[in-house]
């Protein structure tokens, strides 16, 4: 094998994310409509020289990521290496060069994504189909989120239901907006927020459509729903001033991204993006709790590239 393979592994924010009641093991019914975003990490796989994966990760949200058996991008390499040897198929260890974009802990997908495409990278490499259900089931394992970067990955755009497992992939969409995307200092704990979540006996029904988007700005704002903004809010604290502010410049604009700490908002187009987060970035919560980063995007899913195998 003399192979290197190079993945994109989008950010993704969730349109809409009802939480349905808690099922009997524990996890959460969800019905969520995922976007994947044209911020991403890019992973860098080929053969390595000894028997145990190594990961490298560099880039401006590198810091603090994990380089051991805890990181998903790892532990997806182990699985899809499992799969692969069962049908005799050639799969050594593997080097793995992450350069990080998309910041931890932001409700943005980051280690979901980054473990979809270790394992999209590492089956062109051992010659094994991604779209195997196998590769999906053990995705699934590693992340929630998993299931949408696989198999939704042609159009970037999805409705997830099930704890997420379930993928109906939509037609790519484009919208006529700009999304200001926006993460602070600190970050929130996926688990902590779920355990803050009370979830009401009877939880409104998802009503999220794709019909009518992009006509009118006001009402695809009000259209966005996350049931976890109040949970993030109480196992977060400073999550709750941060969007306070978000509110104060821009009534109506923002919603979590996911299970935070990331916000992001729909904007008439970029100058307005733009001028927002200026003015979020000289304000006093800003200067409290740091910004990690913050981004104005094109309204659009992002279609994950095929993976690109250069001979070495």
């Amino acid at each position: 094998m003399s192979a290197r393979v190079t993945v994109r592994a989008p950010a993704k924010l969730n349109l809409s994310l009802a939480v349905l009641g808690k099922r009997a093991d524990g996890y959460h019914e969800l019905d969520t409509v995922l976007l994947a975003l044209p911020l991403a990490d890019e992973l860098v796989l080929e053969p390595g020289a000894g028997a145990a994966d190594i990961l490298e990760v560099s880039g401006p949200a590198g810091a603090g990521v994990p380089v051991d058996g805890s990181n998903l991008a790892l532990r997806a390499l182990d699985a899809v290496r499992a799969l692969a040897r069962v049908r005799g198929l050639a799969a050594p260890a593997l080097r793995v060069a992450l350069r990080k974009r998309v910041p931890a802990q932001a409700g943005l997908g980051g280690g979901s994504s980054d473990a979809t495409a270790a394992a999209l990278g590492a089956c062109t490499l051992f010659g094994l189909d991604p779209d195997l259900p196998e590769v999906a089931a053990e995705l699934a394992r590693l992340g929630s989120d998993c299931p949408f970067f696989l198999r939704a990955r042609a159009s970037g755009v999805a409705r997830c239901t099930g704890r997420g497992e379930r993928v109906e992939p939509w037609p790519a969409l484009v919208l006529p907006w700009t999304i200001a995307l926006v993460t602070p200092g600190f970050g929130c704990a996926t688990g902590d927020v779920y355990r803050a979540l009370q979830v009401p006996s009877k939880s409104t029904p998802a009503s999220f459509e794709r019909a009518g988007l992009g006509s009118d700005l006001t009402r695809d704002r009000a259209r966005l729903r996350n049931d976890l903004e109040a949970a993030a809010e109480r196992s977060h604290p400073p999550l709750a001033a941060f969007r306070a502010r978000l509110e104060a410049l821009a009534p109506g604009t923002f919603r979590l991204a996911g299970s935070g700490s990331s916000c992001f908002g729909l904007c008439a187009d970029a100058s307005e993006a733009e001028d927002l987060l200026a003015r979020l970035a000289a304000s006093e919560e800003a200067r409290r709790y740091g910004l990690r980063g913050s981004w104005v995007l094109p309204a659009r899913s992002a279609p994950a590239d095929p993976p690109r195998s250069k001979v070495q």
